[in-house]
């Protein structure tokens, strides 16, 4: 019989994460609009702070903040026609809003010929790596695309003609919007990772990722469309609590003690609150606790009394936790401010990249697990899932209490 104790070890860990890790789904991001007209480009781009003092971080005084972002615009904006660059009209107007977390730029390109224009902005993507840019194109009567530049597309083909073509370009584009969302949120990977070490095999893993798409997928369209507005920072607690009862659910399974899981979950809230500077908690954030702590007792009660609906009980909690990951997937996408005609094809664009990134994070665990397995004839199953389950419902409740605090 494998020790507790030794079980009980890597909780530890989670101490080595800082409370930057408690703070998810913020996508860096800009907006611009782009205005053709006959042989005139013309670029509004709107930045934020943020990202203005990644570029002038050195520089000291509004001029020279203004300078130094003027010069640095210059480099990471072209436009070109028939494969032949359209030249400045005039130079790039920088404006640093007072009192206001942004920045604009207004600059006009002079270009003749016929045929496509190819618009490239990549300002931003050398010093934030995950920085997005929505870009509105359109005549004065007519729009003609809303899509995304990223670090892997920054440049964009624009035809002088309506049709399904600039839809398209928006679903793909924010496909790989969803794909990279999902990818680099540490809280739905380590939820998705909880699922695989509850899951035990093929069937059951599909059941609960299916479970988690369905309401995930649910909320994300009731969230973008302005149904439900749910409150961001409470979501973003709540995503971590779902990550800390998957990890004692699993470790409970593995342990087959429901009573060991529930002490290390209680072990870790108490050392994560313990380890996170705070006022002490206030109303909120005692009927909270008090409304997951009841919820969470009386799941592992209907898991343990009536062990003949487990299965079932397990899909339904997932389908619920589902819903709760939906609304901070919406948040990244408003992060985007999508909207008009856009917010269809973005919609199914990054709902389909989510789905595509959590499959591909499932397979390559898989995979990676049977490779171990095979390679190593000291590997312990048993043992890794213990080990791993336990340091995911410390992490989860080292996200919780930082996210409570914050709230």
């Amino acid at each position: 019989m494998i020790s507790t104790r030794r079980a009980l070890v890597p909780w530890l860990l989670a101490g080595l994460f800082s409370t930057q890790a408690a703070k998810a789904h913020v996508i860096p991001r800009s907006s611009s609009e782009w205005l053709i007209e006959s042989n005139l480009v013309r670029v509004t781009y709107l930045m934020p702070q943020t990202e203005v003092d990644r570029v002038t971080r050195s520089t000291d005084g509004n001029r020279a903040v203004l300078e130094t972002l003027t010069d640095y615009l210059r480099k990471h904006f072209r436009v070109t026609r028939d494969g032949r660059a359209c030249g400045p009209k005039n130079d790039p107007v920088v404006t640093l809003h007072a009192g206001e977390a942004n920045a604009t730029l207004e600059w006009d390109f002079d270009c003749t010929g016929q045929g496509a224009f190819e618009l490239t902005s990549d300002a931003f993507f050398d010093v934030s790596p995950s920085h997005v840019n929505l870009a509105r194109v359109s005549t004065e009567q007519t729009l003609l695309a809303e899509f995304a530049f990223t670090r892997g597309r920054p440049s964009h083909v624009i035809q002088l003609v309506d049709g399904a073509s600039g839809r398209l370009r928006t679903a793909i584009q924010f496909f790989d919007i969803g794909v990279w969302h999902i990818a680099t949120g540490p809280d739905h990977l380590a939820f998705l990772a909880g699922l695989l070490l509850l899951a035990k095999g093929v069937r059951r893993i599909l059941a609960l990722t299916t479970g988690f798409t369905v309401g995930h997928s649910l909320t994300l369209l009731l969230v973008t469309v302005d149904v439900i507005r749910p409150h961001s920072q409470v979501v973003e607690a709540l995503v971590a609590f779902t990550v800390l009862f998957v990890g004692v659910e699993a470790l409970g399974e593995r342990l087959r003690s429901r009573g060991v899981a529930l002490c290390v979950c209680l072990a870790s809230l108490l050392v994560a609150f313990a380890a996170t500077p705070h006022s002490g908690p206030a109303l909120p954030h005692v009927v909270l606790y008090a409304g997951l702590g009841i919820v969470s007792f009386a799941l592992c009660t209907l898991s343990v009394t009536h062990p003949a609906t487990r299965s079932w009980t397990q899909f339904g909690i997932t389908v619920a936790f589902g819903l709760i990951h939906g609304m901070a997937f919406a948040a990244g996408l408003q992060e985007l401010r999508v909207v008009g005609q856009a917010l269809a094809p973005a919609l199914v664009g990054f709902n389909a990249g989510v789905e595509c990134g959590q499959i591909m994070m499932i397979m390559m665990v898989l995979i990676l697990c049977a490779l171990i397995a095979k390679l190593s004839g000291s590997f312990a199953p048993q043992r890794f899932a213990i080990g791993a389950s336990t340091v995911l419902s410390c992490l989860g409740a080292w996200w919780f209490v930082n996210r409570m605090v914050a709230i």
